[in-house]
């Protein structure tokens, strides 16, 4: 998707809202709304903070279609080491699957986990080490 009103109206039907529903958990008027899908304008910024609350999407991704990259992580390369990774950007694969982890109770997502880092683990040809 590489323009704005792209990315809007994709969050928009992946949430199963209508033009109406966003006016009336947003106030932008489904006329407006229209114009900045269509790309015929841009959105405010209370419209992108709006947007942004209303359909679970960051700012960053509204205007670039890139989330913002400039954290990083913690990766464990061995038993008790860590070291820091750059966040690159997520795959809509990892979108998916990260919602859907969000979505588990507390044990399934601990057998999640240890799926993955099983799988880790073993695609490293090691063994996956001792909690």
């Amino acid at each position: 998707m590489d323009t704005i009103g792209k990315r809007i109206k994709y969050a928009r039907k992946k949430k199963k809202l209508t033009q109406i529903d966003i006016y009336k958990k947003t106030g932008i008027s489904s006329g407006n709304l229209s114009d900045i899908e269509n790309n015929k304008s841009y959105p405010s910024a209370q419209a992108l903070i709006s947007l942004n609350r209303e359909l679970g999407v960051s700012i960053d991704w509204i205007l670039t279609g890139r989330e913002n990259v400039q954290n990083s992580f913690l990766t464990r390369e061995s038993q008790n080491e860590y070291r820091a990774e750059e966040l690159l950007p997520l795959t809509d694969q990892e979108k998916e699957m990260l919602w859907m982890y969000r979505r588990l109770d507390a044990r399934d997502r601990e057998d999640a986990k240890g799926i993955i880092e099983m799988k880790y683990w073993r695609s490293r040809g090691e063994l996956l080490p001792d909690p």
